[in-house]
């Protein structure tokens, strides 16, 4: 008796419940559109991140065309791109093309994916779409007309319905595509019942929502879009829509749907739905976690509690912790009067699977939500991404150095490169505070994601059993830091003992891929080495693929390179070797076969060195113009873009700075020089000698250009100045041959104390480098742990290191200006701050190659 009780008054507030929202989803009319609107279609930039098929998604991007957007900007991964660009010159009309832009980032993510086509973005609205969406031919006025009509609403969501079902037989709909059409129908009643009741906010729906422009572009919400994390661990890929919309709800914004503006949905056909619901229950339990002090965005009719606080002005909000359990009484309540009423099919498969299932599901797979995902650096780059490509392969990278091994089959990789930690571990790269406890042991090790690459000290056994062997050792100039003017070839003795190894481990016949820097003519010595060193019955094949990465940018220069290049001695009759083409088909995958250059041993030996000679040359070329705009008046970056319009010359590498770091632009300018000396062409030598010669002098220059705004060395022994950023430039933890050693000598030397603040390099190893390089003059650096630290009572700021951490909105710059002493300067290359602002706090602004 007390049970049926129970379950009737269960009944009697099922159906109170829905009359109520059918009631308001009848009452919820759409908002007219203005007769003569200020904000038209042609101000709206369309934005849809993709991973699937090209040719896909071409269908909805017709009905989005005929929608008449000022842009339509798709971002894949740079393994589509390709074939994305290729299948819209296809598929699209010639006159529509104009309107679309294809880009790429490395790896799938959602939101690196949503950041990279928000900053391209140049419409005053931002349209966030599904790659799988369907618009009606009216959507952007209707929801445009939100915008223009309420100023306070920031984001406008649409109503939903499966695609193409209206036309078809009912005998040849299947169960999945009734399930989800029914899922659309209930939540576009939801939300405008809801919104009837009591103005409730509602999450926009990441199937096709509109933004004011100004909201999405600003720094502090892509910064919080692009670093947000579930339980302080795991960085978020998905759950774009919920977090768009607690930024708004937190900065003032409204959220509306208009009920006017319809869009269509793919229905899957099979149970790929039940996989999707359980993506979708993911992301609403993550939500539900971070929106529990906003009572309001929840969905009321789904709750009793909040519907009583609603319909009675109660205030229940702390029943909205206590959201889990009241959900599960509300699947409960479901399960039960379905099977009750024998209420079999899809309707009870539906609650089943969407409700009960889910749910458990969902609290076991949390971490389902997070980003998908000694040697040398561009060593580990380059196997990593090769493994994860060519998942037959087994990949082992050897190394004599033990520590240094621990340290790659560790949780903390010993190197910073960013998307480096997407395709090593499952949760890819972490905050700094969840990898101390990751560190500690109380979260547990990390996932690795490659199951086919192994790191390892024994040498031994791994170069007997491997078939091709990369040398990637490093290879020093002789001369590693500007003090001396004597230039000297490269240190082989690394590149001689690994050789020598692998001569003395082989048996049978291997392949050995050299991409170590060396000079012209190291393959024919590593085949008299080998040929001299090792047994009879082992016999090799030497083939030299230089590699062209950049630090900071290498994962993205790899998985999307402009050249592969292959050098080889070719056989008698001219055939191409089996080696070559072994491996040509580890990069094949996913380099297209033009980009593969095939060429002789001399020449790919030689491009590598020329290509980064080259590159040095223009940076020292645009640093000696800028001391000319300084002396003029002129601005380097009006110069850079001038001249880089030319299609001679181009914009790469224009931009004015301290001069080049790092270990390869130096050390391989240097081996030129050498080269050129060794063959009696001492002009070509004396041509390259300049290119190092107006380097060094760049920080020297601007050492000078700072004092020429201080005092004399008396009033000056006491004052402070503080560089920030250590490491050679952006991205990259190197410090080998930093630029910013020399300005710290030179200020040092010139009578200041000098603090450094690096966000990414470990202090310890700043703290080591300047007693190195710096001498007993170290006394007067500090390494200090903020930039407020750094600069705490500072005279001169050097912004040496473009990070994020600097130059986006997360410097108080107001307050450390208050905290300086005169003259208040602060310089960096052009471009990085905005300098009329930064004035009005204060400073004394001097740019490089800018009076």
């Amino acid at each position: 008796m007390e049970f049926t009780s129970f379950f009737w008054l269960l009944v009697g507030w099922h159906l109170v419940r829905r009359t109520l929202r059918l009631y308001g989803y009848w009452r919820m009319n759409p908002l007219p559109v203005p007769d003569n609107p200020r904000m038209r279609p042609d101000c709206v930039s369309v934005l849809i991140p993709t991973i699937g098929a090209p040719a896909d998604l071409i269908p909805p991007l017709h009905t989005m065309l005929d929608n008449h957007p000022k842009e339509i900007i798709i971002v894949t991964t740079a393994a589509l791109i390709g074939e994305m660009r290729s299948t819209l010159k296809k598929f699209i009309p010639k006159e529509q093309q104009h309107r679309i832009k294809a880009l790429d980032i490395p790896l799938p993510n959602k939101r690196n994916q949503l950041m990279r086509g928000i900053q391209a973005a140049t419409g005053e609205v931002i349209v966030l779409a599904d790659d799988d969406v369907y618009w009606t031919k009216n959507l952007l006025q209707q929801v445009l007309g939100v915008l223009e009509l309420e100023p306070e609403v920031g984001g406008v969501t649409t109503q939903e319905e499966a695609h193409g079902l209206d036309a078809r037989s009912p005998e040849t709909i299947t169960v999945w595509e009734a399930l989800e059409a029914r899922r659309l129908s209930m939540r576009n009643i939801e939300i405008a019942a809801s919104s009837w009741l009591d103005g409730s906010q509602t999450v926009l729906t990441g199937r096709t929502a509109a933004y004011r422009a100004c909201i999405l572009k600003d720094p502090e919400y892509l910064s919080a879009f692009t670093n947000e994390y579930f339980l302080w661990r795991y960085r978020m890929h998905c759950g774009d829509d919920q977090f768009t919309t607690r930024w708004l709800l937190n900065h003032g914004w409204k959220t509306r749907m208009q009920t006017g503006a319809m869009i269509y949905c793919e229905a899957l056909n099979d149970s790929r739905h039940v996989k999707q619901t359980l993506r979708w229950a993911r992301n609403v339990f993550s939500m539900v976690l971070q929106l529990w002090r906003l009572s309001f965005v929840v969905y009321i009719f789904s709750n009793p509690w909040l519907l009583i606080e609603r319909l009675f002005g109660l205030r229940l909000t702390f029943w909205i912790g206590f959201y889990v359990p009241l959900l599960v009484e509300h699947i409960a309540y479901g399960v039960v009067h379905r099977w009750y009423l024998r209420h079999l099919g899809a309707q009870i498969l539906k609650d089943f699977i969407q409700h009960y299932f889910v749910s458990v599901y969902t609290t076991l797979t949390l971490h389902a939500i997070i980003e998908p995902l000694g040697l040398p650096e561009s060593l580990m780059i380059e196997s990593s991404s090769l493994a994860s490509k060519n998942p037959s392969v087994h990949f082992s990278v050897v190394d004599k150095d033990a520590s240094l091994i621990a340290a790659w089959n560790s949780d903390h990789i010993p190197i910073f490169e960013p998307g480096l930690e997407d395709i090593l571990f499952e949760d890819g790269q972490i905050q700094e505070n969840a990898l101390r406890v990751l560190l500690h042991g109380y979260e547990g090790r990390r996932r690795r994601r490659l199951a086919n690459m192994t790191f390892s000290a024994d040498i031994n056994t791994h170069i007997s059993d491997a078939k091709i062997i990369f040398i990637c050792v490093d290879t020093p100039s002789e001369v590693s830091f500007p003090d001396s003017d004597e230039i000297r070839g490269l240190d082989l003795k690394n590149l001689e003992s690994a050789i020598k190894s692998i001569a003395q481990l082989s048996t049978g016949h291997k392949v050995i891929v050299q991409k170590s820097t060396a000079p012209s003519g190291i393959c024919q010595w590593i085949k008299k080495t080998l040929k001299a060193a090792a047994p009879p019955t082992a016999s090799f094949d030497i083939i030299s693929s230089p590699e062209f990465l950049a630090q900071g940018t290498a994962m993205q220069d790899l998985l999307n390179p402009n050249r592969v290049v292959i050098g080889y001695e070719p056989a008698a009759d001219g055939a191409v070797p089996e080696s070559v083409k072994a491996l040509k088909r580890l990069y094949t995958p996913w380099v297209s076969k033009e980009r593969i250059v095939t060429t002789d041993t001399w020449s790919s030996e030689l491009a590598k060195i020329a290509s980064n000679a080259l590159i040095a040359q223009r940076i020292s070329s645009i640093n000696s113009l800028s001391a000319v705009c300084e002396a003029t008046g002129a601005s380097v970056t009006e110069l850079s873009w001038i001249a880089g319009l030319d299609p001679r010359i181009g914009p790469q590498c224009l931009r004015a700075g301290f001069g080049f770091g790092g270990s390869c632009l130096r050390k391989d300018v240097c081996c030129l020089i050498y080269l050129a000396r060794e063959l009696g062409l001492d002009d070509v030598a004396e041509y390259w000698q300049g290119v190092i010669q107006i380097n060094d002098s760049q920080s020297t220059r601007i050492t000078q250009r700072i004092m020429s705004f201080l005092p004399s060395d008396v009033a000056r022994i006491e004052m402070k100045a503080a560089i920030l950023g250590f490491s050679f430039k952006k991205n990259t933890t190197d410090i080998r041959n930093t630029t910013a050693i020399k300005l710290v000598r030179d200020l040092v030397g010139r009578g200041l104390r000098v603090n450094v603040f690096d966000p990414h390099v470990p202090r310890q190893r700043i703290e080591k480098a300047l007693m190195l390089q710096c001498g007993a003059a170290h006394v007067n650096t500090a390494v200090v742990e903020s930039t407020e630290a750094a600069c705490e009572g500072c005279s001169v700021i050097v912004l040496h290191t473009d990070w994020d951490e600097f130059v986006g909105a997360g410097v108080d710059w107001k307050n450390i200006v208050a905290r300086m002493q005169e003259p208040r300067l602060l310089l960096g290359p052009p471009g990085l701050f905005h300098v009329y602002k930064m004035k009005q706090y204060g400073f004394t602004v001097l740019e490089v190659g800018k009076p």
